[in-house]
């Protein structure tokens, strides 16, 4: 199962910055690109988490995106 950790770690990867990262800032401005975005709704999917590209990008923080991922878990 997904949780927090996973997700902040996974972000800090997908943007290889290694600053401290605020939850609730937009992504982009840490250099998170559509490709980027992308890569992450199919390793969720993989994880049984159907997320799409346009649902990740209407909220682009890790808190957003922690959000959309508990309220997908729970509904599955």
């Amino acid at each position: 199962m997904i949780d927090l950790d996973w997700l902040h770690n996974r972000v800090l990867k997908l943007i290889e910055d290694e600053t401290e990262l605020d939850l609730d800032e937009n992504l982009i401005i840490y250099g998170l690109d559509s490709i980027q975005v992308m890569e992450l709704a199919t390793e969720l999917k993989e994880h049984d988490i159907t997320v799409t590209f346009a649902e990740l990008a209407r909220v682009p923080t890790v808190n957003g995106w922690w959000k959309l991922i508990k309220e997908k878990q729970i509904a599955a």
